[in-house]
């Protein structure tokens, strides 16, 4: 995912991990977009939120980049007892901004059975990322995860506000 920042829908992953629902996230480091430099915002904050409200039980990956973002945005549903699935796949970013139409998104929802070919490719370029498979492509949490008081703040006010790039 690019961005990650709409307060309902952390809420709503930290309680599906006190569930024990298996959540693996790789995110963007928002270190740059589009050419300018970020300070890892809302992506950061948001990370540290997450690994720490769900006592570690969310997995989360940085997708690494070197001048391009990892502008992937996608949801895999993979229900193990009875093997339905549902992806999510279009334009939007999981933001306020995004999802609650200040945007216009093109987005659109799949079901069927995680062994039609649509969910198999798509948990099969997940899992690419996710185990590096044959290229260095993600790394783990630790490695970028920077929990700055000032960059917590910031992402509030601009995910409450709207006054974002996000």
């Amino acid at each position: 995912m690019f961005y990650l920042s709409d307060r309902d829908i952390i809420n709503e992953l930290v309680k599906a991990s006190k569930r024990n629902v298996d959540i693996k996230i790789i995110l963007d480091i928002n270190k740059e977009a589009f050419g300018k430099e970020k300070p890892g915002v809302p992506n950061k904050p948001v990370a540290s939120e997450l690994i720490n409200r769900s006592n570690n039980n969310i997995k989360l990956r940085w997708a690494l980049s070197n001048g391009e973002q990892f502008h992937s945005k996608y949801l895999l549903f993979e229900q193990y007892e009875n093997k339905n699935a549902v992806m999510i796949l279009g334009s939007a970013n999981l933001t306020r901004r995004n999802i609650q139409d200040y945007n216009g998104e093109a987005d659109i929802i799949i079901k069927g059975k995680q062994t039609d070919p649509p969910f198999k490719k798509l948990s099969t370029t997940f899992n690419h990322y996710w185990n590096n498979d044959e290229h260095n492509l993600t790394a783990q949490y630790d490695e970028y995860k920077d929990e700055a008081l000032w960059k917590k703040v910031l992402y509030r006010i601009q995910e409450k506000t709207g006054a974002s790039s996000f």
